[in-house]
């Protein structure tokens, strides 16, 4: 896919999802008080996840096995 979204991002959803993280993080991060601080790691923990652990690399993968390495 070379138009559109695809053009930019390969997976937009997941790329929209990491945004949102981010996003609502900065919003509440004036408002977060001594152990709340803990959570402004969520943005990084979802990107990871989606990146290296459970989005991107099942999509990857299966898509290799339907289609073949195209890279």
């Amino acid at each position: 896919m070379c138009t559109g979204l695809w053009s930019y991002s390969r997976h937009p959803n997941y790329c929209g999802e990491i945004i949102l993280w981010f996003g609502t993080t900065i919003f509440v991060s004036q408002s977060l008080h001594k152990w709340e601080m803990v959570s402004l790691i969520c943005p990084f923990f979802v990107y990871f996840l989606l990146s290296k652990v459970s989005g991107v690399p099942l999509l990857e993968a299966k898509a290799d096995k339907k289609w073949g390495n195209t890279s």
